[in-house]
């Protein structure tokens, strides 16, 4: 009597489907581990953006009316924050803002054509020109009124902005409105802003900024 020796057809196919079974998995699992990376890759490109935004803009809006120019530099404080909705730009920020996002602009004394003048600067979002995966990208740019814009922050598709309003002793902020609700921008004390990311992982995030304008207090 022989005996038999190997594997039989039942057990050979047992094992390849254990063995695909076990590729996928790892298939799988590589993928996941991947989608993951990528993820946090993009949360700390938008968290680097962050820290960036909160440095710039807030040094920008607290520094709002800023008075120290060259002699003789005349410094409007009622031009010091003015902000815009989309539906009441002047027309050199219309072609520049998108639709349905506010506009800011701070004037303050900065150094311009090797001068220390009284410069007013629009902060908007803006369309990059770019595209990512067939869709628009759009940016936070900054520009002075006189100026060519540049760009700032990059996967940002909306400003949201509300104006803090002094009360009658014009020590402490009574109201927060929007641009179209302000009567007096000279009343305005402190800016709260919300920047709406969105990268090509649809990872949408919502960042705030508050900030107080130190010539106002």
């Amino acid at each position: 009597m022989k005996l038999q020796t190997g594997f039989s057809l039942i057990e050979l196919l047992v094992s390849l489907f254990l063995g695909s079974l076990l590729m996928i998995m790892l298939v799988k699992l590589y993928f996941s581990f991947r989608e993951t990376a990528q993820w946090q890759d993009t949360l700390a490109a938008i968290q680097k953006r962050e820290r960036f935004g909160a440095y710039f803009l807030a040094q920008r809006i607290r520094q709002a009316g800023d008075s120290t120019c060259e002699p003789g530099e005349t410094v409007d404080q009622s031009n010091a924050v003015i902000g815009y909705d989309s539906d009441h730009l002047p027309p050199d920020l219309r072609k520049e803002s998108i639709p349905n996002s506010d506009v800011i602009v701070i004037g303050e004394c900065l150094r311009y054509h090797n001068k220390l003048q009284f410069i007013k600067t629009a902060y908007f979002i803006g369309d990059t020109h770019r595209k990512e995966k067939g869709k628009p990208v759009f940016s936070l740019y900054e520009k002075p009124m006189d100026g060519a814009r540049q760009e700032l922050i990059a996967d940002v598709n909306k400003l949201t902005i509300h104006y803090g309003v002094s009360s009658s002793d014009r020590q402490s902020i009574r109201y927060y409105h929007t641009a179209a609700a302000i009567k007096n921008w000279e009343a305005i004390k402190s800016v709260n802003l919300t920047l709406f990311f969105h990268s090509n992982l649809m990872l949408l995030k919502k960042w705030h900024l508050y900030v107080t304008l130190r010539e106002r207090f």
